[in-house]
């Protein structure tokens, strides 16, 4: 795996900003606003408003974002790193960026006006269950022109994740990014994130494997990117199209590849389990890390591991 030398930034992930945001609710609360209990709602700034006023204070309020995570575990484990994504200058995009003050991670894109900060609203009713609905928010504009090509002309990698897909730029978004990485010599790592957003937008997912590196996904999100359901087939067609990467398999732990070799990665155990929320973002920053430093395959598979240990023993997705 060869990155480029003596570089700003070891990697630059463009993604979703969001603010995540944690109630406890009664059954009630839920039929109240329409929402299907596990079913995931989007809502609109009118509804996000009325939930925040229904409900007053949260349990808890987060910055999070799959890469966001990434990137936080990243620099807590040493690299360099930057964002780019979209947030209002409102109250969440101003914690939203306070999460990224003390740590070496850039994040210069500019704000909107149009629209408030992306949410995702978690709802836990008292048996356990939850309840998502995201509010899409500053996220939906986004647009090829937020990518600075300084920053990516500056970094041995970039990351791009699948969520920006769900907004109507989205796909432009991350192409013209990962191309300007591949015009300029950076690795483009790629982390679908979502199974059934490679459904809904198969043939632009094809593309943005055609100049993926590295791949960080689930079984099932490979599965729906192969189109076969043997672990050895998907890695064959991945490697046929010179993508290396990281499939993760749960309790099962992971099978990592590249064009010469195939690691089966144990999971680690934790001490204790608290909060499974991020074990999959800090997996792929254990993972990237060891791959920045050079190192084989199977080390950073278990560096991935033993940072998704780690995350899985507390509360939050970032370490």
């Amino acid at each position: 795996m060869r990155f480029k030398p003596n570089q700003k930034f070891d990697i630059t992930a463009i993604a979703n900003a969001t603010v995540d945001i944690q109630y406890r609710v009664d059954d009630s609360f839920l039929q109240d606003f329409g929402f299907q209990k596990d079913i995931a709602t989007y809502v609109d700034q009118d509804t996000a408003d009325k939930i925040e006023t229904t409900l007053k204070k949260p349990d808890c309020i987060i910055s999070g974002g799959a890469a966001a995570n990434t990137l936080c575990g990243l620099d807590a484990l040493g690299s360099t790193c930057a964002f780019i994504g979209k947030t209002a200058d409102d109250e969440m995009g101003q914690r939203f960026r306070a999460d990224f003050s003390g740590k070496n991670i850039a994040f210069t894109t500019p704000t909107t006006d149009e629209i408030g900060t992306g949410r995702c609203y978690t709802f836990t009713t008292p048996d356990a269950q939850r309840t998502f609905s995201p509010f899409f928010g500053a996220n939906a504009f986004f647009r090829p022109s937020d990518v600075d090509e300084a920053t990516i002309k500056n970094s041995k990698a970039v990351f791009i994740e699948g969520y920006p897909m769900q907004a109507d730029t989205g796909f432009e978004v991350l192409y013209h990014g990962a191309q300007l990485a591949k015009d300029n010599g950076s690795l483009v790592v790629f982390n679908p994130c979502d199974h059934g957003i490679i459904a809904r937008r198969t043939e632009e997912m094809q593309q943005l494997l055609d100049i993926t590196d590295i791949l960080l996904c689930n079984w099932e999100e490979a599965k729906e990117l192969t189109g076969e359901d043997d672990l050895t087939h998907m890695i064959r067609l991945l490697r046929a199209r010179g993508i290396s990467g990281s499939i993760t398999l749960g309790k099962d732990g992971s099978y990592v590849f590249d064009d010469k070799d195939i690691e089966q990665i144990q999971i680690c155990k934790a001490k204790d389990i608290i909060d499974t929320n991020g074990a999959g973002d800090q997996y792929a920053a254990g993972f990237l890390h060891g791959l920045l430093q050079g190192w084989s395959m199977r080390e950073s598979g278990e560096k991935g591991a033993e940072m998704a240990a780690n995350i899985i023993a507390k509360m939050g997705p970032r370490p």
